[in-house]
């Protein structure tokens, strides 16, 4: 309470009856577990006015050595803020926390996506680059790992398989690295569109490259027995 009240100044000052209870978490130092650094305290207030109000001091606490207000949240829903900070780090996103148990991701281009996971394709050995999709927390999905692909400085995709009105759909996004040539790209797209069409499953691709898309009906000469959506992306 001292902390809240004196040193990030609250006002009014948290009083005694807005906390419930108030506890350490994991394991005291010992012989065999030395720790480096103090025990978390989780803090369960009484009211969600009271909690939102030392929330609110967060950004506070970035001049303050060692002091952090985090929220307490499911094993699923921290593992994917961390999975956010790497990105953070590798320059792939602005920024990235949680309000009110819900992951938010500031993205490139100023957006902040709530409640959505964000599923990705980091380039093997390398910071920076990769593809990504923002899947929300409502769909069931999983990654379909067996049809992403990454050819070093050419071509690299992200697929998922979801569920929509109890039919599976699969949902892909594929880049293409500049200055590569249409007959490479076309010759790539096509593989990628017959693999997709042996699952029987519908699709929908994103793309940002026009060009190639095009030209593939006229060049692939066997039967695609499933709808595939193409996605076009552009800059303008």
């Amino acid at each position: 309470m001292e902390l809240v009240n004196s040193t990030l100044k609250l006002d009014p000052p948290l009083d005694i009856t807005e906390v419930d209870r108030i506890h350490r978490v994991g394991k005291p130092a010992s012989a065999t577990n030395q720790r480096n650094k103090p025990r978390a305290i989780l803090v369960k207030l009484a009211t969600y006015r009271s909690r939102k109000r030392i929330m609110d001091l967060r950004p506070q606490t970035k001049t303050l050595p060692d002091v952090f207000l985090n929220e307490d949240l499911t094993k699923k829903r921290e593992d994917l803020l961390y999975k956010a900070h790497v990105l953070r780090r590798a320059g792939k996103i602005q920024g990235a926390w949680s309000a009110d148990g819900n992951i938010l991701i500031h993205d490139l281009q100023g957006k902040i996506h709530k409640d959505y996971e964000l599923v990705t394709a980091n380039r093997p050995e390398r910071i920076g680059g990769g593809v990504a999709i923002y899947v929300h927390r409502s769909i069931d999905f999983n990654q379909r790992k067996d049809l992403g692909f990454f050819v070093e400085g050419k071509i690299e995709g992200l697929f998922i398989e979801m569920k929509v009105n109890r039919k599976s759909l699969i949902v892909g996004k594929i880049y293409r690295f500049p200055k590569v040539g249409v007959s490479q790209s076309i010759e790539s797209y096509s593989e990628i569109l017959r693999s997709i069409s042996a699952t029987g499953k519908d699709s929908i691709i994103g793309t940002d490259h026009m060009t190639s898309w095009l030209l593939i009906p006229f060049l692939i000469h066997t039967p695609l027995p499933t709808y595939i959506y193409v996605l076009i992306f552009t800059n303008d």
